[in-house]
C-alpha cells in the first residue's frame, strides 16, 4: 500500500481566557485530537485552520496566537481512512474572541464529541505523531529533529529523502562522493603501574638508547604502593631502584622511561602470540 501525501493543519483552539483547549473525542476510536484537517488545494494554511476551527467546533470569532514557524513531515496507517499517509503538517494557536458557536454538521457531529481539557493536557493528544516536537516547541520555542524523513524547506530538494538527498546535490553541483579515514594517535597520557614498561633509557650523552635484547623484558617492580601520583607522572616515576640505571651504550648514569603502555596496547598483538606461542625467538 502506498502512502498518500496530504498537507494538514493542526489547530489547538483555546477559551477567551487561555487557560483550556478544545479536544475532539473520536466516537470510533478512543483517542482525543485537536482540531485538525487537510490543507484543500489553493488554500493558504491558516485559512485552512479557520476553516477546520469553524466545521469541527462550530465556533466562529478566533484570533490566531501564535504558527510554529517550522513544518513537521510523519509517515503512519490513519486508521480511520485505512491508508497509510505521509503528512505534512502545520501547527497553530489561535484563541476565541467570544463563544458564539453554530451547530455542527450533522457528518460532523456523528464524528467526535468536542471537551474543554487543561492546556497541560495537550500532551495527551493522540494519535499526533509530531507531537512530542510541538511539545518541545511549546516549551522552549525550538525543536530539532535529528532522525531520518523527508526534506523541507529546501528548495528544488524538497520531498526527497534524506537518504537519497546527498546524491541529488551531488549531482546538481557535479561533485562526488569521498571517504577520508582517520587513524587517532595512541595516547598514553593515562598513566598506570602495572602498564607495559616501554624499554628505553635516556642519557644525558648518547639520547634515547633501546634496552638490549639481553635484557628484554624490562619487568615491573614488586612495589607496595601503586597509586597514581599527583603530578600526573607514572607512579614508576617515584621508584629510584627502578629509574635508575646505566647507559647501554656509554656505561654512564641514566634514567628509564617510566610511562607504561595503556592495557589495549599489549592486548592488541594478543591474537598473533595466541597462534605461536612456544616461540622463544620473538613474540610471534
Amino acid at each position: 500500500m502506498e502512502n498518500t501525501k496530504r498537507n494538514i493543519v493542526h489547530v489547538i483552539v483555546q477559551n477567551p481566557d487561555g487557560t483550556k483547549f478544545i479536544a475532539l473525542k473520536s466516537k470510533k476510536f478512543d483517542w482525543l485530537t485537536p482540531v485538525t484537517g487537510g490543507v484543500e488545494e489553493g488554500e493558504i494554511v491558516e485559512e485552512a485552520a479557520l476553516r477546520e476551527i469553524r466545521e469541527e467546533t462550530g465556533y466562529q470569532n478566533v484570533v490566531l496566537e501564535k504558527k510554529m514557524p517550522f513544518r513537521l513531515n510523519a509517515e503512519f496507517y490513519a486508521a480511520h481512512k485505512k491508508v497509510n499517509r505521509s503528512v505534512f503538517s502545520d501547527f497553530l494557536f489561535y484563541k476565541l474572541v467570544d463563544l458564539e458557536q453554530k451547530p455542527l454538521a450533522e457528518e460532523e457531529a456523528a464524528l467526535h464529541d468536542l471537551v474543554w481539557l487543561p492546556m497541560s493536557d495537550i500532551k495527551t493528544l493522540h494519535p499526533v505523531g509530531e507531537l512530542p516536537y510541538i511539545l518541545a516547541w511549546m516549551n522552549s520555542g525550538n525543536a530539532v529533529y535529528t532522525g531520518n524523513g523527508t526534506m523541507l524547506n529546501s528548495g528544488a530538494f524538497d520531498g526527497l529523502a534524506n537518504e537519497e538527498v546527498v546524491d541529488e546535490i551531488l549531482k546538481s553541483i557535479n561533485g562526488r562522493k569521498k571517504v577520508t579515514y582517520k587513524l587517532r594517535d595512541w595516547v598514553f597520557s593515562r598513566q598506570r603501574y602495572w602498564g607495559e614498561p616501554i624499554p628505553l633509557i635516556h642519557c644525558a650523552k648518547d639520547g634515547w638508547v633501546a634496552v638490549p635484547d639481553t635484557e628484554l623484558p624490562v619487568r615491573l617492580p614488586e612495589v607496595e604502593k601503586y597509586e597514581p601520583t599527583d603530578n600526573g607522572e607514572s607512579p614508576l616515576s617515584t621508584i629510584d631502584s627502578f629509574v635508575n640505571t646505566t647507559c647501554p651504550e656509554c656505561g654512564g648514569a641514566a634514567k628509564r622511561e617510566t610511562d607504561t603502555m595503556p592495557n589495549w596496547a599489549g592486548s592488541s598483538w594478543y591474537f598473533l602470540r595466541y597462534i605461536d606461542p612456544k616461540n622463544d625467538q620473538a613474540f610471534a
